[in-house]
């Protein structure tokens, strides 16, 4: 059973939401970690809650758009879905415009105007990796490569005996 959060009051998310900097900056691990930092996993929770009922409205402002005047060039749903995050996070302005006029969706859409994606920064970052972490899992990656050479050296050996022997059954056939 899928625990429900509190949600949290529109201008609280929203504000929270700008505190991210969705836009500004474009590393994504960047962005999650400091959103991280800022608001906690419980707050990152909350917020995401609050987003993902922002994308869900304005799929509805689309569909409503389209019942009344014509359908919009969106593309996949895929890409529709990082443009509506996308303006999410750029924060509630951004929102509200998209929402009283789902055309902009399509032109920032067919424009290129957006990030992939603001949904990602809710996935918990992976923690920065010390030099000491760094150094052993590189070690330990040169040691895979050197027993791969040897797995190699031992399989080319068998195979030239395999041919070997292949020759000797070709030659008593003959």
């Amino acid at each position: 059973m899928k625990k429900t959060l509190p949600p949290l009051f529109p201008l609280d998310a929203w504000r929270m939401i700008a505190e991210i900097g969705w836009g500004v900056d474009v590393n994504l691990k960047a962005v999650q970690r400091s959103a991280f930092a800022m608001h906690g996993e419980f707050q990152m929770s909350r917020i995401e809650e609050f987003v993902r009922k922002r994308v869900n409205d304005l799929y509805k402002a689309v569909e409503k758009y389209e019942k009344e005047h014509e359908s919009l060039h969106i593309g996949s749903d895929d890409g529709f879905s990082d443009v509506c995050h996308h303006v999410v996070g750029l924060g509630q302005t951004a929102f509200d415009a998209a929402y009283d006029n789902p055309r902009l969706l399509e032109s920032r859409y067919n424009q290129g105007d957006y990030q992939e994606s603001f949904a990602y920064c809710f996935q918990k970052p992976e923690p920065v990796k010390s030099d000491a972490d760094k150094n052993r899992d590189f070690l330990l990656l040169i040691g895979q490569v050197h027993d791969l050479e040897n797995l190699a050296l031992v399989l080319h050996a068998k195979t030239a005996e395999v041919v070997r022997l292949a020759r000797i059954v070709q030659n008593d056939r003959a």
